[in-house]
C-alpha cells in the first residue's frame, strides 16, 4: 500500500527513483504506462574500508571484477578511500545466496569463493546477515510527463539494470 499525502502545488517533478510513487500514481490514474523488466539475478551491496590509513584497499583507478561460479563480485571506487562492492548471484534456489539458506553457509561459501574480498572487507559476515538481497530491475514510461503539471526524470522514468552505465560510472 501507498502512503498518500495531498499537496497544493503547481508543478510536480518525480524523481524518487527506480521505486518511484509519483510513476505509481501517474500510472494508477490511467496518465501513463509503465513496463517492469526483473532479470533473473539478485544482488548484495558489501563495503570495502579505506585502510588504516584512510587510503583505497585496492587500485582506485579501475573497476575489480571477480567472477566466479558462484556469482560476480563487482568493486568500484568511492570517494574517502571507500569501495561499493556488489556480489551478483542467480535468483535460483540453488544459489546459496537465496533464500533459505542458513547465514554460516553463505558466508562459508563467500569466504571461500571470493577470499581476497573476505580479507578487504571485515564486515562482510555482517553485511550478508543484514543486507537484504535485491531484485535487478529496469524501468521504462511512456510519457514521461502529463502536459505540464507532472514529469519524471531520472530512474523515476527510466531505470536501467547497474551494470549497464558500469563503464560510465568508472
Amino acid at each position: 500500500t501507498m502512503n498518500t499525502e495531498e499537496l497544493d502545488c503547481d508543478h510536480v517533478m518525480g524523481a524518487d527513483g527506480m521505486n518511484s510513487r509519483v510513476r505509481g500514481a501517474m500510472c494508477e490514474q490511467g496518465h501513463i504506462g509503465e513496463a517492469i523488466t526483473t532479470l533473473d539475478y539478485r544482488y548484495f551491496e558489501l563495503e570495502i574500508p579505506p585502510t588504516a590509513d584512510g587510503g583505497f584497499a585496492l587500485d582506485p583507478d579501475g573497476v575489480h571484477i571477480w567472477p566466479r561460479p558462484e556469482g560476480l563480485f563487482v568493486a568500484l571506487p568511492n570517494q574517502g578511500g571507500i569501495f561499493t562492492g556488489t556480489l551478483f548471484f542467480a535468483k535460483d534456489p540453488s544459489s546459496v545466496f537465496h533464500e533459505g539458506y542458513e547465514h554460516e553457509e553463505r558466508v562459508r561459501v563467500f569466504r571461500r569463493a571470493y577470499e581476497e574480498v573476505a580479507q578487504l572487507a571485515p564486515g562482510f559476515e555482517h553485511m550478508l546477515a543484514v543486507a537484504p538481497p535485491s531484485d535487478i530491475r529496469a524501468v521504462r514510461c511512456s510519457p514521461w510527463h502529463v502536459g505540464d503539471k507532472v514529469g519524471l526524470i531520472g530512474d523515476a522514468c527510466h531505470a536501467i539494470v547497474p551494470f549497464y552505465a558500469m563503464g560510465m560510472n568508472t
